[in-house]
């Protein structure tokens, strides 16, 4: 079996060669591109994709048995760019480790006596790169908003230098909110266990199906890729007033993150399992 990542470059010739010698081979390509990411300026877009890269898929399609896109995003990419059809196509999410609820509960009642978080505090978790695009300024106005004393909003990441001037006065304006920098992928699993909620209201993140793996609850923008991820367990956000209502729906029955909780984890063992999403590459 080959795994090709990523349908660009002339070693898909190379594996279609093997392929055609060896026919019992299995041979899968994944994209991971879509409009947001490749393809944005004409020139790339026109000749490196929809010219030199579709050159190529079509001499390769033959031999693939499936292309698999990682998102619904990335679909669109792939059919648009290189003429695929459905019976070429699988939906082939980026999958993740799924967090025991024993160890869940173990990680959180860590963070929480590390920070001297109560039992009733609601924890809410952002984390990545903090450019002007993640919506950190609008989701720290947002949380400010809210007076409620069991709030608490953790920041975890780097904060880019052009935004340092706007986000530290922010952060430090709000005793509620702690920004730990920097965390190994270890540390963030279990801050996004201990989570009651992840919100991501900005770009994109493989972040978002880890949190989904620890059983969490999440916020995010309503990407066509994010629709198979938010069925229950969490909420599509788009601007400063949707934050807020998502603050007074979980301060006003903080049940509803049990219950999110719970089909976090479906989600997870549906679409997300690395074990699951690897024995599918040989059946």
């Amino acid at each position: 079996m080959v795994l090709f990542h990523g349908a660009v470059g002339w070693e898909m010739l190379t594996v279609a060669n093997y392929k055609k010698n060896k026919p019992k081979t299995k041979f899968y390509i994944d994209s991971h591109q879509d409009f947001h990411n490749s393809g944005t300026f004409w020139l790339s877009k026109f000749f490196q994709y929809k010219i030199f890269n579709r050159f190529l898929i079509r001499k390769v399609r033959r031999y693939v048995d499936k292309f698999l896109y990682l998102s619904y995003e990335s679909r669109e990419f792939i059919v648009n760019m290189y003429g695929l059809n459905d019976n070429e196509l699988e939906f082939y999410p980026l999958g993740g480790n799924i967090v025991n609820i024993n160890n869940k509960k173990i990680y959180s009642e860590n963070i929480r006596k590390k920070h001297n978080f109560s039992y009733d505090d609601i924890l809410i978790v952002h984390s990545g790169k903090l450019e002007k695009a993640k919506k950190t300024k609008e989701l720290i106005e947002a949380f400010k908003s809210i007076k409620s004393e069991n709030l608490r909003l953790l920041i975890i990441g780097n904060i880019p230098n052009q935004e340092k001037d706007i986000l530290e006065p922010l952060i430090a304006s709000d005793n509620r909110i702690l920004f730990l920098g920097w965390k190994s992928a270890d540390e963030l699993i279990q801050y996004l266990c201990a989570a009651d909620l992840y919100f991501q209201p900005g770009t994109q993140s493989a972040t978002m199906q880890n949190a989904i793996c620890c059983g969490t609850p999440v916020a995010l923008y309503p990407y066509k890729s994010h629709e198979p991820y938010v069925v229950g367990n969490g909420f599509f956000v788009t601007d400063v007033q949707s934050y807020i209502n998502v603050f007074n729906i979980i301060l006003s029955d903080n049940k509803i993150l049990i219950e999110m909780s719970n089909r976090s984890y479906s989600i997870a063992k549906d679409l997300l399992d690395y074990k699951i999403l690897a024995s599918r590459l040989y059946y």
